[in-house]
């Protein structure tokens, strides 16, 4: 049983699959694995896949589309790793990323670990990145009751956390609502500074399509949001289903006197926290109302 498995959906990543593949293995610690599937591909994905020959890489294909959902929890199903990992297709792993990740799980550790990245065009050159600054675990539950500041594909964690939570969900906006859904069942989630991945930004991304913000905050999301406000603020908020909602992010999509309950509660939080992490969970909610 390898300690880590990274786990990589891939759907018509052609352009970028072999770098982002590449890179990882190459920063894979021993006892680890890459796996693969090929989520019903149209382009040249599957022969670009066919080339790369590693004894730590397995690949599955499916015809039928799973979704990025599906995807990550049938590779879940099909692997059992103490850790699991995260990368996307087309993105690039930095060298040191899974080696500090995964020292971060020593001691009085996380269950959950993420890294912040380092933005990148179409062809790979930089753009800019996440702001530099380690996330404690006091303050990724307020920033995440803001709006989503986890970069999904620079996440390791504990498989025994991600399971005790039913792992990911069949809803749109997977990551964020499984982020939740861990903070309200008390799973500890922390940032480091170093940058972990180089993230491509690019016209393709479905994250990038406006249609598709509006229909991630749906109802699954707004359900765990609402437990993850319980458990962090003590406060009880309606969930707003997606119908009711035209607003971009589950924090503005709350009604307004919730909206301001929470915002109340998560300043009044942010004060136990560190100066510029307060500073940085202001600013993030400044932004998100």
């Amino acid at each position: 049983m390898p300690r880590l498995t990274v786990l990589m959906p891939v759907h018509n990543a052609a352009p970028y699959v072999s770098r982002a593949v590449k890179s990882t293995l190459a920063a894979l610690p021993k006892d680890s694995e890459l796996a693969i599937l090929d989520d019903a591909s149209t382009d040249e994905t599957p022969q670009v896949l066919a080339t790369i020959t590693d004894p730590r890489l397995s690949l599955r294909r499916e015809s039928q589309g799973l979704g990025v959902a599906g995807a990550l929890q049938r590779l879940m199903s099909t692997t059992d790793s103490e850790f699991v990992g995260r990368m996307d297709a087309d993105d690039v792993c930095m060298p040191h990323r899974f080696r500090q990740q995964l020292s971060a799980f020593e001691g009085d550790a996380p269950a959950i670990v993420f890294s912040s990245a380092i933005h990148i065009d179409r062809r790979g050159l930089p753009i800019g990145m996440a702001a530099p600054i380690p996330l404690s675990r006091e303050a990724v539950p307020l920033h995440l009751l803001a709006t989503n500041v986890l970069v999904h594909p620079t996440m390791t964690g504990r498989r025994a956390a991600l399971a005790d939570v039913g792992g990911y969900a069949d809803t749109i906006a997977e990551d964020y609502e499984l982020w939740l859904r861990l903070v309200a069942h008390g799973h500890s989630i922390q940032q480091l500074a170093l940058p972990g991945i180089l993230y491509r930004i690019h016209a393709s991304q479905t994250s990038r399509d406006k249609e598709w913000l509006r229909a991630s905050v749906d109802d699954a999301l707004m359900e765990s949001y609402r437990h993850a406000v319980a458990h962090e603020l003590g406060i009880e908020v309606d969930a707003v289903g997606a119908s009711e909602s035209s607003a971009d992010g589950a924090f503005a999509s709350l009604r307004a006197v919730d909206r301001e309950r929470v915002r109340r509660g998560i300043l009044e939080s942010a004060q136990r926290l560190s100066a510029s992490q307060a500073r940085y969970v202001a600013r993030r909610l400044g932004r998100s109302a």
